[in-house]
């Protein structure tokens, strides 16, 4: 069974470069790939547009597994990538990643999440939930987050190759799908044997500054997807059911 991570980063200093360096020593010899898209999102206010060049040199030495592709770009794109690769290598699952996020250290039984895996195969459901711990370090700005308690993230996709991001980074629907409407794919199962957490430790005031900035204004952005589907609708509803 081929399973991959994909994490879409950006590094800005050394210090930070040792939180992906956590996140991926937590997973590498578990997987069979780990895609890595490299570069700011395109509203993140910095001057470089990718991390620095001896960060990919590293990974790429440390880390056999890994493929490094640069792309400067909105959130949707820049995920959508790592479907798109772990698709072309005919994965199984991808675990979607932040850098900041990593395995909880007490929760790191892969044989049974392994044979989890195994056991939901052949069900019609795409997504699923794995347990996610906030820790009191991760510097939240926009997405609404309840800290230092275990709550339901859905970070396992089955069959990434045939989906894609739906009006922000938390929804997604089948790649044919190209309707107007809220069609959403559901997750309804938690996995076990891994848990995830995160934290904000590794990252300097001033990223996190241009990090929340960007974080409000992309949250923005996503509401005003959604509301303008569901105006969408409401108008499609005028012709489908004609008011009397």
């Amino acid at each position: 069974m081929r399973l991959a991570v994909g994490c879409s980063y950006f590094v800005t200093t050394a210090n930070q470069f040792q939180e992906l360096l956590r996140m991926l020593d937590s997973v590498y010899e578990h997987v069979y790939k780990i895609y890595l898209v490299n570069g700011r999102y395109k509203e993140f206010n910095h001057d470089w547009d990718y991390s620095p060049k001896w960060t990919t040199l590293i990974l790429k030495d440390k880390y056999p597994n890994v493929e490094v592709v640069n792309c400067c770009a909105t959130q949707l794109v820049k995920r959508q990538i790592y479907l798109e690769m772990a698709g072309g290598d005919n994965c199984d699952y991808l675990l979607v990643l932040d850098s900041d996020d990593y395995v909880h250290p007490d929760f790191r039984d892969w044989d049974s999440f392994y044979k989890e895996l195994e056991q939901v195969f052949d069900e019609e459901e795409l997504l699923y939930f794995l347990w996610f711990w906030v820790d009191k370090t991760w510097k939240c700005s926009a997405n609404p987050v309840v800290m230092e308690t275990w709550q339901k993230y859905i970070r396992i996709h089955k069959r990434p190759g045939d989906q894609k991001y739906h009006m922000n980074h938390y929804t997604w629907r089948l790649k044919e799908d190209n309707s107007v409407n809220l069609n959403s794919l559901l997750a309804k199962k938690t996995l076990g044997g891994i848990k995830l957490t995160c934290d904000s430790l590794y990252r300097d005031e001033d990223f996190l500054k241009r990090k929340s900035d960007w974080e409000q204004a992309d949250y923005l952005q996503e509401q005003s997807r959604i509301w303008a589907c569901l105006n969408k609708l409401e108008e499609l509803s005028h012709v489908v059911f004609p008011k009397q």
